[in-house]
């Protein structure tokens, strides 16, 4: 935000101007609002909450005083914090007007630090890539599909239930019952979250801890009922915040390009609205007869320029593609290290290749049924299906260019994608939309009804499909959806593409199977016992 002009000391008249716009970049205008998620801010978060006085007093780093998360100090640094933020307003608030003892919250971090370094191994021994890029977009494909028939007109006036029934019955969960009071589901989603975190604890604690009933409790309060809710429950099922998280993350990601756009027009604007001083015009005016001369050294300088970043930008891809493939030739995969769905792969006799198979992940069938692409463009459907098939067809066989390009992709993924750094950035932003501020959520409210909802909905959406069009580079977006006009184009995208997420109770289905996809591959006990059982195994017995 910028502050108001003052009126107290009204400026003399003078013909010059600075010759610097007033104007900041947009990277320090909204600074001021993001000064929470800075790290500044972010480790005062955490040593005032977390570090005790002894510690926080002294020069030690975080690294030194806390125990760590993961083996990588930024994601550690950020999942602090969102624990900072979690102990402050739901166990400081309290805990500390009956004692000023810190040991208890000590308990808590090491509890929380044992599940997430046991977490971590679980990880590396899963095919992250696999699990992300292909069964949780199945997941998606398969609830587009579900609300799309829901949705039908002709559904709803051919079966008696309402679309939430319809879209229950093809995509059900056990946790979300259209058929309760909001009060009874509430009871329920509360119940399963406690039953999911409690038998995740008891897969990742060690004994000791386990047995530790307080702390337990605690933790599985904090996770289920803060964590989980308003992660789920308030946030990412709200069709508002998706579109709002839609139109920030593409401004975000064309940040870079805009603000390199604003600082190349901003010395033209001086001339353009006449902004110059009486001095400067009288200069400028003295020269415009070599105006056309440097107008044609310019357009050629420019053209030059281009060609010679073309061809940089080409040589650059080129020697990234081949260094790719050599470096997948020479480090071919290894053999996964657990069965089923550890390391997802299929695996060869003699080479102990993994072949991932990259190009037959369920993203692309994703893409093609979200973006429409089989009743839009079935022909390129079939082009694309057929090209994929040439790649792939050869996969199995280690010497062959399909497999080397299936190890070239899935490397480029593991290696650039999916990193520390990148996660650590995915958790601040994480924490800055479900925690604004660096506190906790106000008390809930009672949800507004859908034609309450209705008007901002409408408004976000749209915002967020101009977002997604200013992406898609002119051309191809006016030959995929067979029009000029602007307005078709965001009306075609709000209805194929975003209205998808429009519901609510929708939505929760979705994040709660996308919820169990991901408990169930890294802690596959959870598929053959309770949580009870696996409590009974550890010498923890739960009262009915």
């Amino acid at each position: 935000m910028t502050a108001a002009p003052s009126k107290s000391k009204p400026k003399p008249k003078t013909a010059a101007v600075p010759s610097k716009p007033n104007a900041a970049p947009a990277s320090l205008r909204n600074a001021p609002g993001d000064d929470f998620l800075s790290d500044k801010a972010t480790v005062a978060l955490i040593r005032r909450v977390l570090v005790s006085d002894e510690a926080s007093n002294g020069t030690q780093s975080l690294e030194a005083v806390l125990p760590p998360l993961t083996s990588s100090n930024p994601i550690d640094t950020q999942l602090y914090a969102i624990f900072a933020v979690v102990i402050k307003d739901f166990v400081q608030s309290w805990y500390s007007v009956i004692t000023p003892d810190r040991a208890f919250i000590d308990e808590i971090i090491h509890t929380i630090a044992h599940c997430t370094r046991a977490l971590e191994q679980r990880l590396r021994q899963t095919d992250i890539i696999a699990l992300l890029l292909d069964e949780v977009p199945a997941l998606l494909e398969k609830h587009i599909n579900a609300y799309r028939t829901a949705t039908r007109p002709q559904a709803t006036l051919a079966h008696r239930p309402g679309p939430r029934q319809i879209y229950h019955s093809l995509n059900p969960h056990p946790a979300l019952d259209p058929d309760q009071t909001p009060e009874q589901q509430a009871r329920t989603a509360a119940a399963y979250r406690q039953l999911l975190v409690q038998g995740v604890l008891a897969c990742l604690l060690p004994t000791e801890e386990v047995q530790n009933t307080s702390v337990r409790i605690l933790v599985t309060d904090i996770v289920a009922d803060l964590i989980l809710r308003q992660a789920v429950d308030d946030k990412l099922s709200d069709p508002c915040f998706i579109y709002n998280l839609i139109s920030v993350a593409v401004r975000s990601a064309s940040s870079g390009r805009s603000d390199s756009a604003v600082q190349e027009d901003g010395r033209s604007r001086l001339e353009k609205f006449g902004l110059l001083s009486v001095q400067d015009e009288s200069d400028s005016s003295s020269r415009t007869h070599t105006s056309s001369h440097r107008g044609l050294q310019s357009g050629v300088s420019s053209r030059f320029w281009s060609a010679l970043h073309f061809v940089y930008v080409s040589l650059v891809v080129v020697r990234f593609i081949v260094l790719g493939l050599l470096h997948a030739r020479q480090r071919p995969g290894t053999a996964p290290l657990n069965s089923g769905r550890a390391k997802r792969g299929h695996q060869t006799s003699h080479d102990q290749v993994i072949i991932h198979r990259v190009l037959d992940y369920r993203l692309f069938s994703t893409l093609s049924t979200l973006l429409k692409m089989p009743s839009r463009m079935p022909w390129l459907l079939g082009f694309l299906a057929f090209c994929r098939h040439l790649l792939s067809a050869s996969s199995t066989r280690p010497g062959a260019f399909s497999s080397l390009l299936d190890r070239f992709a899935y490397n480029t993924l593991e290696q650039h994608v999916f990193v520390p750094p990148l996660i650590a950035v995915t958790l601040r932003e994480a924490r800055a939309s479900i925690f604004p501020n660096n506190s906790l959520a106000p008390p809930a409210t009672p949800l507004p009804s859908s034609q309450q909802q209705a008007p901002l909905a409408s408004e976000l959406r749209q915002q967020a499909a101009s977002d997604l069009l200013s992406l898609i580079p002119k051309p191809i977006k006016q030959i995929y959806y067979t029009t000029t006009s602007e307005e078709e184009m965001r009306q075609a995208v709000e209805e194929e593409v975003l209205q998808a997420f429009d519901d609510r109770s929708m939505n929760r289905h979705l994040l709660y199977s996308v919820i169990d996809l991901i408990v169930v591959s890294l802690l596959p006990e959870l598929v053959e016992k309770t949580p009870a059982e696996l409590l009974a195994d550890r010498g923890v017995i739960l009262a009915n």
